[in-house]
């Protein structure tokens, strides 16, 4: 399920510590508001709007994963950073 680990670090006693790590992005949709005015002047009526347009966003981010491996493969610890 998570593939092959980007590091695999001997932990000098026997074991390893074994890295994964991801890039995780995130768009937020660009919207647009717009305001509009209105009066009447007489028997005219005159409105003006003005829209401001926000464009998307984007979010980048990196995810870590960490787990410790004893010396017969198992896994003693865990540790993570980000989702």
């Amino acid at each position: 399920m998570w593939g092959p680990p980007n590091q695999i670090i001997p932990d000098n006693m026997g074991g390893e510590f074994i890295v994964y790590t991801a890039q995780r992005v995130f768009v937020s949709p660009g919207y647009s508001t717009t305001n509009a005015t209105g009066y009447a002047y007489g028997n005219n009526f005159y409105a003006q709007s003005q829209t401001t347009y926000y464009p998307p966003q984007v979010s980048q981010w990196s995810v870590f994963r960490m787990f410790r491996a004893d010396e017969y493969g198992t896994i003693t610890a865990y540790s993570w950073k980000g989702l």
